[in-house]
């Protein structure tokens, strides 16, 4: 693999990619102990595939993937061998990526480091390195995608963007928008220009017209497109407050215009094609999220939430800080020589990440007791068909205890006819906890707080950290 990326490694090549791959391993440890992305969509692809959903699933490849590895294999190791395969193809995409723009590899260790310590967005708080997720292996086709075209090797670029869009249809929907803007804004002729958004158009129809199917299903609920924005509103709605706007999106969308200022400023110290190609990808980019704002903000109805406006952002934070690295590196070049042929700095920088990131804690969470403790009491003493309420965290409970969990916010249907259920039981979530108002549906409440005695529920079990109600019916 080294020699295929660099003709003539040397011994600083070694050891970047040993430091990149330590700090994936930190970042999302293979480790078993699944987030709550993966807790969701692990579940929803069991879902899918037992209750014969797929044939409107757009995300089916991933389900399938899953599906098959946890029944061989279970949840834990399919969350170890699924974050070992992300982590070996995302080293590969960003040193193919880097390779176009000829940025050594002790440089792309700290590109990978500055923009998964800067969040890995401008705003939103949108991530593409998060675990064994369709969104994280369609970002490392969109990284492929982005290398060729930089190159301009548009086919290969377009059979990475479709698959992309295959496993994530927004996150490939806006690579090959950007993708295609390129094809059209280059010297190409006329005819070969058609072919490739064909091709794209061609590939991607099975899949557009799963989401014309399962799109034609929203119009039986009136209100889809409001309960559609309120699943992630971080994501979805910036506009939602003005508090959430100025906390949350102002200062991003101030750092990315004052950094494209300064790319702008200094946009004749890249020298290169790949460089001029993967500086037009990033305006496009920019000038799509501008626009998004606009729309996002005179969307009163939530009709755009859905296409999740603000995702593309990651690719803006991610090419914004490959360029500021490159122009850092040609004003000052005594830096490069000095992180070019110093090991010693790598080992540094990974030092601190390491010791700011607790990387026994990380590596090998600690287990949490009182949760087993609880859940055994849960199996013991309840009937599966137990309907529970439970304030929060707690993301593998139904796993563990095959009892059911009426409402989580962050297990949240993406199809649109679980959509109105999942409502319907936010509401009573919120009566159960915020008014005291207990719906028949509930058998149980769990709590990490002590719920103010009443006639309608009943201790029945605590430790230090959980308090058990049953519903009095």
């Amino acid at each position: 693999m080294f020699k295929f990326l660099n003709a003539n490694p040397h011994f600083s090549d070694y050891f970047s990619y040993l430091c990149i791959l330590i700090f994936f391993l930190i970042y999302i440890p293979p480790n078993g102990s699944l987030n709550g992305d993966e807790e969701m969509y692990f579940r929803s692809a069991l879902e899918n595939f037992q209750d014969n959903n797929t044939y409107l699933n757009y995300r089916f490849i991933y389900d399938y993937i899953v599906y098959y590895l946890i029944n061989q294999f279970g949840y834990e190791l399919t969350q170890i061998i699924g974050r070992l395969l992300v982590i070996t193809f995302y080293i590969l995409g960003f040193s193919f990526l880097v390779k176009s723009f000829k940025i050594s590899l002790p440089k792309l260790f700290l590109i990978i480091l500055i923009f998964c310590v800067s969040g890995q967005s401008f705003f939103g708080q949108f991530q593409i390195i998060k675990g064994f997720l369709s969104a994280d292996i369609a970002s490392i086709f969109t990284l492929f995608s982005i290398s060729h075209v930089v190159k301009r090797n548009f086919l290969y670029s377009i059979v990475f963007a479709i698959s992309s869009t295959y496993l994530h249809f927004i996150i490939g929907g806006y690579t090959s928008i950007f993708i295609l803007c390129l094809i059209l804004m280059d010297s190409l002729s006329a005819k070969k220009k058609i072919k490739f958004i064909s091709l794209y158009i061609l590939a991607i129809l099975p899949i557009l017209t799963l989401l014309f199917l399962n799109n034609s299903m929203t119009n039986q609920i009136p209100i889809f497109d409001y309960l559609y924005s309120q699943r992630h509103i971080h994501h979805l709605l910036p506009f939602k407050s003005f508090k959430i706007f100025f906390n949350n999106w102002f200062f991003g969308l101030v750092i990315m215009i004052l950094s494209n200022i300064l790319l702008l400023i200094y946009k004749k110290n890249l020298k290169l094609m790949e460089e001029k190609m993967a500086f037009k990808m990033l305006i496009c980019i920019n000038i799509y999220l501008i626009f998004a704002f606009v729309i996002s903000y005179l969307d009163k109805d939530y009709i755009f939430a859905k296409f999740y406006l603000f995702r593309a952002n990651s690719f803006s934070l991610l090419l914004t800080i490959i360029f500021l690295v490159v122009i850092f590196f040609k004003k000052f070049s005594f830096f490069e020589k000095i992180i070019n042929g110093n090991t010693m700095i790598l080992s540094l920088i990974l030092s601190v990440f390491i010791f700011q990131n607790k990387i026994v804690e990380r590596i090998s969470p600690s287990i949490n007791y009182n949760k087993l403790v609880l859940y055994n009491h849960v199996i013991q003493n309840t009937n599966k068909s137990s309907k529970f309420l439970i304030k929060k965290g707690m993301l593998d409970f139904e796993r563990k205890t095959n009892r059911k969990s009426l409402f989580h916010n962050k297990f949240v249907p993406s199809q649109s006819l679980k959509m109105m259920e999942w409502y319907e039981n936010r509401k009573i979530y919120q009566e159960a906890f915020d008014q005291f108002k207990y719906d028949s549906k509930i058998d149980f409440l769990i709590s990490d707080q002590k719920i103010e005695k009443n006639e309608f529920i009943t201790l029945v079990f605590s430790n230090e950290t959980y308090k058990l109600y049953k519903i009095n019916k």
